[in-house]
């Protein structure tokens, strides 16, 4: 399993919440997605055989919600 934390580029609302958690829970192997509106912050736990960083920032991408990548730590 692993961890990894982005800061989101853009401020968001209730919406932006509901529609992340969403889109990034369809992904095989995300477990858990959590995001603070105050701070922009997301973070995503997911089982790295079945995806990877680079499913979830193409993912976000696409639903134009780029992020800065902060840290990763694997458990």
């Amino acid at each position: 399993m692993k961890s990894i934390q982005y800061a989101l580029d853009q401020p968001l609302d209730k919406h932006d919440e509901g529609t992340i958690k969403r889109r990034l829970d369809e992904i095989p192997g995300v477990k858990s997605v959590a995001l603070n509106l105050r701070s922009c912050l997301l973070c995503v736990d997911y089982d790295d055989t079945a995806t990877d960083e680079r499913e979830l920032e193409h993912r976000l991408t696409q639903m134009h919600y780029p992020v800065t990548f902060i840290d990763s730590i694997s458990f």
